[in-house]
């Protein structure tokens, strides 16, 4: 499974249907409303959950091929926008429990 996340169309896929399960079977997404926020700050962050794009790609690529970085290296990925970025780590080799 690990080598068919490196596709940018599986890999979405795959997390589409994680986020569809763990938001609405088993109805893990839990948000809170501030008063500091816009109106459509949570709305808008919610939706991000599910709008996959390959910019980690752009990013993760010319690192994933240098020979001398690890496998096994644990990566600090700052500010997610979903599991997607996530996924594309996993998807070039990355130990995703080191990210």
């Amino acid at each position: 499974m690990i080598n068919l996340l490196i596709e940018p169309r599986i890999r979405a896929f795959y997390v589409k249907l994680r986020a569809f399960f763990l938001i609405k079977v088993l109805r893990r997404l839990k948000t809170i409303d501030s008063e500091n926020a816009f109106k459509v700050t949570v709305k808008h962050n919610v939706k991000g959950i599910l709008q996959v794009n390959n910019r980690m790609d752009l990013l993760i690529f010319p690192v994933a091929i240098i020979e001398s970085i690890p496998k096994a290296a644990r990566i600090l990925v700052i500010g997610p926008r979903n599991e997607n970025d996530i996924y594309t780590l996993v998807g070039f080799g990355f130990n995703k429990k080191n990210i």
